[in-house]
């Protein structure tokens, strides 16, 4: 999964901005980036808006992104954030 996200660069910033932001975006299957998401499996239709498509995705790609801005900003604390899930 990783390396999908790594070769499709496009994959970064939707993900990224869905889980720490809480940011919406409609889905629509003509948008490159969703359309790359939902083909590899990681973007999915929930009422109208792009969502990770599941729990075990979206804990990977967090923990992911945690690492990787951990990782080009040696010495900063960051603070773990409290993910609130809503169970289907």
């Amino acid at each position: 999964m990783i390396k999908q996200v790594t070769e499709y660069p496009e994959l970064n910033i939707m993900p990224q901005n869905i889980l720490f932001r809480g940011m919406l975006y409609p889905y629509h299957e003509y948008n490159k980036v969703i359309n790359i998401g939902t083909m590899l499996g990681f973007i999915k239709d929930k009422e109208g808006a792009a969502a990770v498509s599941n729990r075990i995705f979206e804990m990977q790609l967090y923990s992911y992104f945690m690492h990787k801005a951990a990782a080009s900003a040696p010495g900063k604390k960051f603070k773990r954030k409290e993910i609130q899930y809503q169970y289907e």
